[in-house]
């Protein structure tokens, strides 16, 4: 259930008092402080919001929106409205926004915690751990600059976009330079071996690029349906984490073999990309207002465009190493 505070200026109110007695709902509107609450159902939050944003002009300081999540509401009418309604929540795009704003900048905590979960995977690698490896993807903050990326593009954010890729372009850097750093320093004191998992990121398979674009998918969608974050991101680590901690190590014990293992995560980046934008598409996810709608879905098309041709130039470079 949530709760729709909504203040505006006086130029509004007359549209505000019509839509109010209008409403399919709980609505209280208090002209003399030029303020309307309303009680809705969580399925209905996105619906309501597309139509306060036709009410408000929001160059004017006095009309805003704040939406609330009560501990709870006594009240049969939301009940029985809760039971007609039940189905699949959407998230409002302000929530999607506000959620990728700390994607779209640079933390050492961040970078920290990339590293050690490519340390703990490099550890993982060498002992031959499943276990060791998965546990690694739950630490990796990999999720996020993708989460960034996919909805700043779908709202005509480029920057904001272009932000989240460099960023973890920095955090894939950072797992790559740690692992070779320390499997170099290994190295120096006791030999290494080539393990199965290793190995198994050492060579290409043609089911990595829509491996890549499933798991961008269906992260993307499961962050659009708010679950949990932890579990969208394991999904995205598990395509990432491994064969950049891969690329570290054959850095230091055999470089010639390490392009495959860059590749792989060229590959899985570039499908999760693309998936990410297929979902925002599925989505629909974009700005409220009408006139931004059609600027941000060219931009969107644009860049997916722009991706597919990368993704290609990737397969291409797979079938001529291969050879």
């Amino acid at each position: 259930m949530k709760k729709i505070i909504v203040r505006f200026n006086e130029g509004t109110i007359e549209k505000i008092r019509t839509y109010s007695s209008e409403f399919q709902g709980i609505s209280f509107l208090d002209a003399s402080i030029r303020e309307m609450v309303l009680y809705v159902n969580d399925s209905q939050l996105d619906t309501i919001m597309d139509q306060l944003n036709t009410l408000l002009d929001f160059r004017y300081k006095e009309n805003l929106i704040e939406v609330e999540s009560p501990d709870f509401i006594v009240s049969s009418y939301l009940d029985r409205s809760s039971e007609k309604s039940a189905g699949s929540e959407k998230t409002p795009v302000e929530k999607l926004i506000d959620q990728t704003k700390k994607y779209t900048i640079l933390e050492y905590g961040k970078i920290s915690l990339t590293s050690v979960a490519a340390l703990i995977a490099m550890m993982g690698l060498f002992m031959n751990n499943d276990p060791i490896i998965i546990g690694a993807m739950l630490l990796s903050p990999m999720l996020g600059p993708i989460y960034a990326f996919a909805i700043n593009i779908s709202i005509g954010k480029i920057e904001s976009a272009l932000r989240g890729i460099a960023i973890l372009l920095i955090l894939l850097a950072a797992a790559v330079g740690i692992v070779f750093m320390f499997t170099a320093l290994a190295k120096a004191v006791f030999p290494l071996p080539i393990t199965t998992q290793i190995d198994l990121r050492l060579h290409f398979n043609s089911l990595y690029v829509p491996l890549g674009i499933l798991l961008g998918f269906a992260s993307m969608l499961a962050m659009g349906r708010d679950i949990p974050e932890i579990f969208a991101g394991v999904a995205i680590s598990v395509a990432l984490v491994p064969p950049a901690a891969v690329a570290g190590i054959m850095l230091a014990i055999d470089p010639a073999k390490a392009f495959v293992p860059f590749l792989i995560v060229a590959q899985n980046t570039l499908g999760m990309m693309t998936g990410s934008l297929l979902s925002m598409i599925m989505l629909r996810i974009g700005p409220r207002k009408y006139y931004a709608q059609a600027t941000a879905r060219k931009y969107l098309i644009r860049i997916l465009i722009i991706v597919l041709i990368l993704l290609v130039i990737t397969l291409i470079a797979d079938i001529i190493v291969s050879l």
